[in-house]
């Protein structure tokens, strides 16, 4: 769900109808606040992995292990590309001003780019293996 809506809004600024010179004066301003969420989004992923954990480990689940697994491993690549999202994340005003615009939209679209293939190969099967878990653990305890 994080990373939709990480995709959704900083996508937006790539969009064709904003002048390079807008994107480039508005970004920085923008992501400072947007780049918040990730004081959300990282204890959602720790709540997300140590519940896979305790089913895993607990043995109170009926569901395969391997869902759990792949829960937890899916759940640590979500950090794909951490080089990526730590540049983000330290980028300072004054590193955003010494980019170009043709840089500033490039630097906007590594984003976009590295996030529609987390959101393909690792959120999304990521978030099947734990509903699948979930799932076949309710179904088997009947």
């Amino acid at each position: 769900m994080c990373s939709e809506v990480q995709q959704k809004a900083v996508g937006s600024f790539l969009n064709n109808s904003i002048p390079p010179v807008a994107r480039q004066a508005l970004y920085y301003h923008w992501f400072l606040g947007f780049r918040n969420a990730v004081y959300l989004s990282a204890p959602c992923h720790i709540t997300t992995l140590v519940l896979c954990f305790i089913n895993l480990f607990s043995g109170m689940s009926n569901a395969p292990s391997m869902l759990w697994l792949g829960g937890i491993l899916f759940t640590f690549g979500h950090m794909y590309p951490l080089r990526l999202g730590l540049e983000h994340l330290g980028l300072t005003e004054k590193a955003w001003k010494a980019k170009s615009t043709d840089e500033g939209y490039a630097f906007v679209k590594s984003f976009v780019d590295a996030n529609v293939r987390r959101l393909t190969f690792v959120d999304f099967p990521g978030w099947l293996c734990i509903v699948a878990a979930v799932v076949l653990g309710a179904a088997r305890s009947n």
